[in-house]
């Protein structure tokens, strides 16, 4: 039986892999040395798709145990986080777009819950610093961030619009503002940002980068939940797995090559020196090829230089064998979530996660997983 075990004397975010033959369960240990008390918060993601039909499993009595299946994004770079599925660890955020949760405790019910029950979108809240894209110089332009809704907290929270490096403000309605006010409006429901038309706020020159600083607000259904039948909320959608991303920011291996972050990669659209985001110069890829599975691009025209800041259009594929589908049911609440542990010193956190009937035998199955603990009291 493959374990990973962790140890843990303060608050902490524990990364790793395990991997398992499919006809054998895999167990994560997290001990804890330090004193958990009672409104400890331990919270477990499972990055990495697993089968429908899997079954996760707490061996601690006295945990509730929240465990997630998602892709997850990086933190600290230039480009939109939608495209991102890798774990990294100490540059890991949370993708809030299609992850489902699953809870084993429903007012002290099961053990062990199916894969396939209830899907839920997780708690999230680091800052993303994300790349819109470059302005077009055109008047009433909108940009809308890829994971809304977006927490509204200036303090913890606060939302940052730059424009080529200057931070605009943002306001409740443009009327009233002068042409050469830097101010924008933004829904933190639906993610849109829209900025001036060059009357009312001013229009972002063109060819300049916008970014925006944001969290992406928490998705619970616990109070949905509590009135559902737990065993019976139907399957009702297909996780996409093709990805598109735009403008990926990488450096280049060589004046031919570049690598892009995800693979396997299904298929390459341009890649474009950094200093043209409106892709209005040369498509260095026209005539190139790519190997699918490391996610090396030879390019079909050769780059300035060894080492050019690139920016990629490509896609590839999620790793998502089983086609796992989900319901969502429930409303937005935020929400934290607090699990009752009883105070001991070197807690044992023991989860398997046994393998579905459906499985290959032969099957080799890497479950990517993340959990963070956070000491109270």
């Amino acid at each position: 039986m493959p374990t990973v075990q962790q140890n843990v004397t303060s608050d902490a975010t524990i990364f790793g892999t395990v991997t398992q033959n499919l006809l054998s369960d895999a167990t994560i240990q997290l001990i804890t040395t330090q004193t958990v008390e009672s409104d400890s918060i331990v919270l477990v993601e499972f990055t990495e798709t697993i089968f429908s039909d899997a079954q996760i499993t707490k061996n601690e009595p006295d945990l509730k145990l929240f465990a997630s299946t998602a892709p997850t994004v990086e933190v600290g770079i230039e480009s939109n986080p939608l495209v991102f599925t890798g774990v990294i660890a100490g540059e890991e955020f949370q993708h809030p777009d299609n992850p489902f949760q699953l809870f084993n405790d429903k007012g002290g019910g099961f053990e062990s819950v199916d894969a396939r029950d209830i899907q839920f979108r997780i708690l999230s809240l680091e800052l993303i610093d994300e790349l819109q894209g470059a302005s077009t110089g055109a008047a009433s332009q909108t940009f809308t961030v890829a994971f809304p809704p977006v927490l509204d907290d200036d303090v913890l929270y606060p939302l940052i619009v730059r424009v080529g490096g200057i931070v605009y403000t943002r306001v409740d309605n443009l009327a009233g503002f002068g042409s050469t006010d830097e101010i924008y409006t933004f829904s933190f429901a639906s993610g849109l940002l829209s900025f001036g038309d060059g009357v009312t706020g001013k229009i972002p020159p063109a060819t300049q980068n916008i970014t925006v600083t944001y969290s992406p607000n928490v998705k619970d259904f616990g109070s949905e939940v509590a009135s559902q039948d737990w065993f019976g909320v139907q399957s009702s959608g297909i996780i996409s797995n093709p990805v598109i991303v735009d403008l990926e920011r990488q450096t280049s291996d060589t004046d031919t090559t570049v690598t892009v972050s995800h693979t396997p990669l299904i298929a390459v659209v341009g890649v474009f020196l950094n200093s043209d985001p409106n892709r209005l110069g040369t498509n260095f890829f026209t005539s190139g090829t790519f190997d699918g599975i490391s996610g090396e691009i030879t390019l079909g025209t050769a780059l300035p230089s060894a080492t050019e800041d690139v920016l990629i259009d490509y896609e590839y594929e999620i790793e998502d064998d089983a086609e796992t589908t989900f319901s969502l049911i429930g409303q937005e609440i935020v929400h934290l979530f607090e699990n009752p542990i009883p105070s001991n010193n070197a807690k044992l956190l023991n989860l398997s996660i046994t393998p579905p009937t459906s499985a290959s035998p032969s099957g080799i199955l890497n479950i990517r997983f993340r959990i963070r603990v956070s000491f109270k009291g």
